[in-house]
């Protein structure tokens, strides 16, 4: 292994020694278990880190190979130095390489023996690369880029036709000429049906990985994921980015606006016009970037530089005629415009740079399937934590007894942590008919102790007779969430994710407090929803019932 002072000898005249302290690998002690020990919001070891579900992935490879172990593929940190600083990958080309898994990325895996380009390399010594815009089966020609200690990442440069008889890919399908270097799709080249069927993979993944004993609880093959009634043009909010240079003086016109290049998180691809985008955003679009140049010409032409955000807001929003009743759908550029969303015969209203589900088109549907699993469930109260501008409770507030009238039952409470979208979620109430606070309050705070709050004890919420809607951010729930939901004793849990490694992990915690605990839930179903259709992601729903 090389000391610290011969590694900067290495490039002492390209880079400064301070520069390579600063570098994320510059520590040789630096070891992959230090990445999977980062601690997290949740206090705990994050086990649904991307690395560490990569590395679990890359395991699954390794089980189909029992002649190769984890050692076999651990590479030498003087080969992940070599890499790191590399500028040029044009003579790391290697040819015919197998694609034959794929990561819940949906980048694909494959392993090659390293002496195939390491002089040094050892007999029995292998590389696994990860390789974006490939699926199983694809046989590729890649340029070998960074490396890191169980994998190099890899950059596709062709695939072979020979791919036709073994790959499900099918690249008439792609219809973005973006799509080889944009980070934002990654399943163009797959049919419909196949990106379901890796959806639904990645969903029974999840659980595997993280709620094993799941399986006993929900029948096999019983997760499947619907899909959106829209696969292209059903995006309704667009956030691309401009490349600027951190001194505006040396600005040269004009600059990249697009998305993230795949594999070069610095570099931006320029595109004009987004498949997945809806029309209305697309019109819009380069009429703003156009604005944008201007402005940027005008700045250089005077030499007088201002701050200016490199990020566009492009979201759709319906403009309604208050004497006719008629709407019109129009893109609104503004972070602070007010949109308006129309869901079945809800209006809700948010800032534009706030959250709210980006595919309206399947919402009706993931609304109907959770008011169809709650029919038999007899309940007064909905309460809605991580409830962001309302969309969910009230989009289910109709199940709930008694809920047009301003006496008797039937009350929706939810809690935010962002004061903004508390905000709205009140307005949304009131301008879907719903009185405020007799049939819905929501407050401030943090969903970890809601079911302590003072406002919430004195909301008259009883457990017994509740329903509880979840869905929080990619980084899911929390132990003390779920403690307090299990004390709590609802009827049923719905919980939403966006995220379904973080999803089973909680399940998991759930499962885990209840062994401890005379409440006892059943796990009536867990479906998929594809709201993101071209893309790896992926909703999933749960909903458990308390067992009587």
């Amino acid at each position: 292994m090389l000391t610290w002072k011969q590694f900067c000898g290495l490039r002492a005249r390209s880079f400064p020694c301070h520069i390579y302290r600063q570098h994320a690998f510059w520590n040789p002690q630096r070891s992959y278990k230090s990445i999977l020990q980062k601690k997290t919001k949740r206090g705990t070891v994050d086990k649904t880190s991307r690395d560490n579900i990569l590395h679990r992935e890359i395991r699954d490879l390794l089980s189909t190979k029992p002649d190769i172990s984890i050692d076999d593929i651990k590479i030498p940190e003087n080969l992940i130095y070599k890499f790191l600083f590399r500028k040029n990958y044009d003579d790391m080309r290697l040819n015919d390489v197998k694609v034959v898994a794929m990561t819940n990325e949906g980048d694909g895996l494959a392993m090659i023996r390293r002496n195939m380009y390491d002089d040094d390399a050892e007999e029995g010594e292998y590389t696994v690369l990860v390789v974006p815009k490939t699926v199983t089966g694809d046989v590729v020609d890649v340029l070998l880029r960074r490396h890191h200690m169980f994998y190099a990442e890899a950059e596709l440069v062709k695939v072979s036709r020979v791919s036709r008889r073994s790959s499900k890919r099918n690249d008439k399908l792609v219809v973005c000429p973006h799509f080889g270097k944009c980070s934002g799709c990654q399943l163009q080249m797959l049919s419909y049906e196949d990106q379901l069927e890796f959806k639904k993979c990645n969903i029974e993944k999840a659980y595997r990985y993280f709620y094993p004993e799941i399986h006993e609880k929900v029948p096999a093959g019983s997760i499947r994921v619907v899909p959106s009634p829209m696969q292209y043009a059903y995006r309704t909010k667009l956030t691309p980015h401009a490349s600027l240079p951190r001194n505006l003086k040396s600005l040269k016109l004009p600059v990249p606006i697009g998305f993230v290049e795949v594999g070069n998180k610095s570099s931006i691809i320029d595109v004009d016009y987004c498949p997945v985008a809806s029309p209305v955003i697309n019109q819009t679009y380069p009429l703003e970037k156009d604005r944008f140049t201007r402005k940027l010409e005008e700045m250089a032409t005077s030499g007088q530089f201002t701050k200016i955000d490199p990020t566009f807001t492009l979201r759709s929003s319906i403009r309604i005629n208050h004497n006719t009743g008629e709407f019109e759908e129009v893109c609104l550029t503004k972070k602070k415009n007010v949109i308006t969303e129309k869901v079945e015969d809800y209006v809700f209203q948010f800032e534009a740079n706030e959250f709210f589900q980006n595919n309206r088109s399947i919402l009706p549907t993931l609304l109907d399937f959770i008011r169809t699993n709650l029919k038999g469930v007899q309940f007064n109260y909905l309460v809605d934590a991580y409830c962001g501008s309302g969309f969910l409770g009230i989009g289910l507030s109709s199940t709930l007894p008694d809920v047009g009238s301003l006496e008797g039952k039937g009350k929706l409470f939810g809690i935010e942590i962002a004061s903004k979208a508390i905000k709205y979620a009140q307005h949304n109430a009131k301008i879907n008919g719903l009185h405020i606070p007799s049939r819905a309050e929501y407050v401030e705070g943090n969903s970890d102790n809601m079911f302590v709050k003072e406002e919430f004890a004195k909301s008259g919420v009883i457990g017994e007779e509740s329903v509880v809607l979840m869905n929080p951010s990619r980084k899911g729930s929390t132990v003390t969430f779920m403690q307090q939901l299990l004390n709590f004793r609802p009827k049923a849990i719905v919980y939403v994710s966006c995220n379904p490694f973080t999803q089973a992990r909680d399940l998991a915690d759930f499962e885990a407090l209840q062994r401890r605990s005379s409440t006892k839930y059943r796990i009536k179903t867990i479906m998929g929803f594809d709201f993101y259709p071209q893309t790896k992601h992926v909703e999933s729903v749960a909903i458990l019932e308390l067992a009587e």
